[in-house]
């Protein structure tokens, strides 16, 4: 298998559009500059082992469908408005989190 940073940026930006991100915000979500999450979208360069564990870490990304487009569990891949409630939400401050899961929870029960 070789790794081809093309395909690596698609995925990326695959990633960051689902989540209904700018670059810009997908690059501070991710704290990388807007240039380096630029230039990882345009296969320029490879992106760091730090940037695929935070894309892991806060969007679920499979590090082997990232880097060579195969999936572990195809069952495990997340619809976009999943990575976005995800996102929202690990983006968010701790009463933010207590109240979503709460309209979370009192919907459930109904």
């Amino acid at each position: 298998m070789s790794i081809n940073k093309v395909q690596i940026g698609h995925r990326i930006r695959e990633i960051r559009r689902n989540a209904g991100l700018s670059q810009y915000e997908f690059s501070k979500i991710m704290e990388v500059g807007n240039g380096t999450l630029a230039r990882y979208e345009l296969g320029e360069h490879s992106p760091s082992a730090k940037f695929i564990g935070r894309l892991f870490e806060k969007y679920w990304t499979d590090p082997l469908w990232l880097i060579f487009g195969k999936e572990i569990d195809k069952n495990s891949k997340l619809s976009s408005d999943e990575l976005r409630l995800i996102s929202l939400y690990r983006n968010n401050d701790d009463s933010h989190r207590k109240l979503a899961r709460s309209v979370l929870e009192v919907n459930n029960q109904y």
